[in-house]
Parts: C-alpha cells; structure tokens; sequence
C-alpha cells in the first residue's frame, strides 16, 4: 500500500513542478503509476487527478496525456469507457497535435467497448463533438465517425446526417478532413446511403479550396474500388475528367499522384478505353512538377497491366517526348518507365523508337539521370538480345575511362557485369564487355574498385573457373606488380578473397596463396595488414593440411612485424586457426 501511495504522491510533486520536462516525462509514466496503484485506485484517484490537469496544463503536457489515456485502456479492462470523458475534451483543444493523439486513442479503444457502450456513449459523444462551436471538436467528430459507424445500430442514421451535413461546412478545415475520411466510411455504410456520400463526394471535388480538392482525389481511389463499373463511368470518370483540367497544377499533381491507385479501382475496361487518354494529358503538363508525379505514376501502372497493346503503342510518343523534357527529375522517372515498358511491347517496338532515346540518356549532363540510364540498360538487353551491345559499349567505355563522376562510373560497370551475367557467355563476354569491366577493377576511386570486386564471385560463377584463370587472375597479378601504389595491391587482396569464396580449396592453394604470401613481405604495412585478414578469410577455403604448411608460417613471421596493428592482428588470426 506504501509504495502505492508513494507512487501517486510522487506524480502529484513532479505535476506541480515548473519544469515542463518534468510534467511530461510524469505523464509517460501513467502506466506505470496505475499498474502500481491498481484498478481501484486509478479510477478513484489517479482519473480525477488528471482531470484536473487536463484543465490547467501546457499543450505539451496534454499531448503527452492524450498519448498515455490510450495505453491505459487494457488495465482497465471491462471499465475503459470511463476515459471516454477525458478523451472527448482533448478533442476538442485547439492544439492539432493534442487533438489527433485524442483521436487516435479513441480509436484504440473502441474495439473493446461492447455495442452497447459504443451506441450509448462513443456514439453520442461523437454527436456531441460534431455539433461543438469551434471546428476543432467538428474535425475530431469527423475523423471518428467511419471507425464507429458499422456498430453504431440505431445511431447510424443520426451520424449520417452529421456526416454529410459536415461536408457542407464553412470551415475549411472540416472540409478537408471530411475529405480524407469519406472514403473509409464509404467502404462501411449501406448501398442507399453510398449514393448519398457519392454526391456529396462529388460537391467536394468542385471545392473553391484546392486543399480540398487534392484531398478528394486521394480519397477517391478508395471509392472507385465500391462502385460498380457503371457508377464509376457515371460518377467517378467526370471528376478525373475535370482534375486533368483544373487550373490549379496542385490538384493536377494530386491526380497525378493517385492515378495508378485510381486505374486499379476502376479496373480494366475503364482505364484502357477512357482513363489513359485523360492521363497522357497529365504527361504533357506544363508544371514540371505535374510531370514528374505522373512519370512516377506511369511506373506504377504499366505492373497492373491494365492496358491494351494499343494504348501501350499509343503513350510510346509521350514516353520520347519526356525522354527529351529539360528536367532531370523527369528523365529519371522515365527511365523507371522505360525499364518496365521494354517487356511490354517487345523488340520489334523497343528497338527502333525507345532504345535511341535511352542511348541518349546515357549522354546526359545529370549524373542521377546518367546513373538510372545505365541501370535500365540490362532490362533492354534481356529483350533486344545482343543487338543492344553494339550501340551501348561506347557509351560505356566513355564513361568508365572519363566519367569525373565515380556513381556513374560504377553504374556504367555493374551494367556491363549485369549484362554479362544475362548473356552467360565467356565468349560474348570476352569479345565485348571485358575492356570495360577490367578498366574499372583498377580505377582510382575505391569505391568503384570495391564495386566491382564485390560482384567477383557471381561473374566467376557464371563465366566458369577457365574465365578466371585466362583472363581475370593474369590481370590482377600484371597490375599488382606493375602497379607502385599501394592501393592498387590492396584491391587484388581483396580481389583474392572475393574469388576464394567460389574457387575449389585447390587452386586457392595453388593460383592465390603464392601472391598473398609474396605481399607479406610488402614494404608498405596496410598491404601486409590486408594480407593478414585475407589470410584469415582464405583459411577457411583450404585444406587443413596447406594451413598448416603455408598459411601459418606467413602469419607467424607477420606476427613479428614491426608494425604493432598487423603484429596484433597476426597474433590474433593464428590463435583461430
């Protein structure tokens, strides 16, 4: 009972501190208080507590009791409904972040009520907030409806009504959240009383505020996913009509935004024969920022395949138009476009009129629409086949050996391995991407080195072990003693411990152990360091027997190097092994 008391008493001294802090932090700590208390005592001391604060206390502190009057819930058990009181004041505050956690842990508690305490209390409470003076209880009001409504029994018609008498309001601001929360009641309510939100859906749409409209839109691809095809042609394909045209470039942008979403909820037919023709409006916006939503909504749609070969043949003239668009957010987007699209409508089409456009990309003066270039250039190839080399490799070789940009670079060669792995063929590989490839292994930034020696082992995979040995194993070794930097030696270490993981523990012995051990006796100590962790690695690859006559002996003479970090780390590799 003492350290009940305890608890209580200390909540009332930190509440009456003057350090707001203080208060909050004694507010996230209600749970804990309560589970101490006890049921009875909460209800009885700690509530009325509470109440009382909720009357005098900082926004700050009443955000913080919103928040926590929802975690108590569960305690509460069968007597939850008792905070709805506490709850329906902070809805009703003017603070919106106070406001909102109110609702939101109304919300969380209406699941646990009965039907009978959701008619008798939620609902009427919710009544009560609607028909509030400030528009701020109206705006709670609204946002509790569609969460009550399919229990509410014979309070349905009366929050109906409220509902749609809302969606009249002078305020804005009720206007817009009215907007967002249609669409969730729509999903609830009866079919008779749909036609009527319908309606009133469509008055919003024409809003004189275009915050409502944008709203609207959102809203809407949940509403097309109701009605039937027909409602949808008579109802839903006018507002979409009318959005494409508004003069506000937001409302278009909002569209824009949703259309993927939209086309899905009005479904095939819809979309290819009077939606897509409305669309390709959108695409060819004068706001750049139109353009660029609607590029993205483009990648979202073409998965859904909701379009006809036609309609796919008719957008490939806006697709080379914003190909062309001076915005660099554009052609990034259109290159997402251009990856999905290429699968769509085959060689024939791809070749001649989308592959020149994706070529020029490669060219461009960004280096993030250069980067999403290279990047769709496999999806192409896995189409076109080899026809797609000859005019890409110059693209490709220019950027490897003069790109300033070091992302382009890796992304010009992550592409050339890529393809590479699609074709699956030493041969093709060796005829026409490996100058590319192995420009890159040595370059002199060290990311793009290390991108490329990550990607070792699948390439070694598929261009087989012969590959490695003809070609990739006599270039490293060339380069490493060529080389006077120290750096270039570090990358074929790391280069060696990449083609281990895939290589037999026999030419591991044989083809990589002989180079790391000869770079144990490099001058420089980072390169004998780097020997000593892939020596490590390597160990794991051979047989006991070659770890015992030739791995261990470097790391015991490397354990008396003079430098103490590959000293250190020697010692410690042949404690594991």
């Amino acid at each position: 009972m003492s350290e009940a008391v305890n608890a209580l008493e200390l909540l009332r001294e930190e509440m009456e501190s003057d350090d707001i802090a203080l208060r909050i932090n004694a507010m996230h700590r209600l749970r804990i208080v309560a589970t101490v208390i006890g049921v009875d005592a909460t209800r009885s001391q700690l509530l009325p507590l509470i109440e009382g604060l909720i009357k005098r206390e900082d926004d700050e502190v009443l955000f913080a009791i919103a928040e926590e009057l929802g975690k108590l819930a569960p305690m509460l058990g069968t007597g939850v409904g008792v905070l709805l009181p506490f709850l329906e004041n902070l809805a009703s505050v003017e603070e919106t972040v106070v406001r909102d956690a109110a609702v939101r842990s109304l919300l969380s508690i209406f699941p646990q009520l009965s039907d009978a305490e959701l008619v008798n209390n939620c609902a009427t409470m919710i009544l009560r907030l609607a028909s509030g003076e400030w528009f701020t209880s109206r705006v709670s009001a609204v946002n509790l409806i569609p969460a009550v409504y399919a229990r509410a029994g014979s309070q349905k018609p009366a929050l109906k009504a409220k509902f749609i008498e809302l969606c009249s309001e002078e305020t804005p601001m009720v206007r817009r959240a009215v907007a967002i929360k249609i669409g969730e009641l729509a999903a609830v309510v009866e079919r008779d009383v749909l036609h009527e939100l319908v309606t009133i859906f469509k008055q919003l749409t024409g809003d004189e505020q275009d915050s409502v409209k944008m709203l609207c839109l959102e809203s809407l691809k949940g509403i097309a996913k109701i009605l039937t095809k027909e409602e949808n042609k008579t109802h839903i394909l006018p507002i979409i009509i009318a959005a494409t045209e508004d003069k506000s470039w937001r409302v278009r942008q909002a569209l824009s935004r949703n259309f993927a979403a939209i086309a899905e909820g009005l479904g095939k037919e819809i979309t290819d024969f009077h939606l897509i023709q409305n669309f390709s409006v959108v695409l060819r916006d004068a706001e750049v920022d139109v353009r660029t939503v609607a590029v993205q909504s483009l990648a979202q749609l073409l998965p859904l395949r909701l379009l006809s070969s036609d309609k796919l043949l008719s957008l490939i003239q806006h697709i080379q138009a914003l190909a062309r668009d001076p915005n660099a957010s554009v052609k990034t987007g259109i290159c997402a476009v251009l990856s999905i699209f290429v699968s769509l409508i085959g060689k024939e089409v791809a070749l001649p009129k989308l592959y020149p456009h994706l070529l020029d990309l490669l060219e461009d003066d960004d280096s993030e629409v250069k980067i999403q270039a290279y990047r769709t250039v496999p999806k192409f190839s896995a189409v076109l086949g080899q026809d797609a080399l000859a005019p890409f490799l110059p693209h490709a070789k220019t950027a490897v050996t003069m790109s300033p940009r070091w992302r382009v670079r890796i992304a010009a060669v992550d592409t050339v391995i890529d393809i590479g792995l699609q074709y699956g063929s030493a041969e093709v590989f060796s005829k026409h991407l490996e100058p590319v490839f192995l420009g890159s292994i040595f370059d002199r930034v060290s990311q793009v080195r290390e991108s490329v020696v990550a990607r070792l082992p699948e390439l070694i995979n598929t261009l087989k072990i012969e590959w490695l040995s003809a070609v990739l194993l006599p270039k490293l070794i060339d380069n490493m003693t060529k080389e006077t930097t120290y750096l270039f030696k570090i990358t074929a270490i790391h280069a060696f411990q990449a083609i281990s993981q895939v290589t037999p523990p026999e030419y591991n012995a044989e083809k990589l152990l002989p180079h790391l051990a000869k770079l144990g006796k490099d001058s420089v100590p980072n390169v004998r360091f780097g020997v000593v962790k892939a020596l490590r690695t390597l160990a794991k690859r051979l047989n006991e027997s070659v770890v015992t006559s030739s791995v261990k002996p470097v790391l015991i003479e490397l354990s008396n190097d003079p430098d103490r970090d590959v000293q250190f780390y020697a010692s410690d590799a042949l404690a594991t092994l």
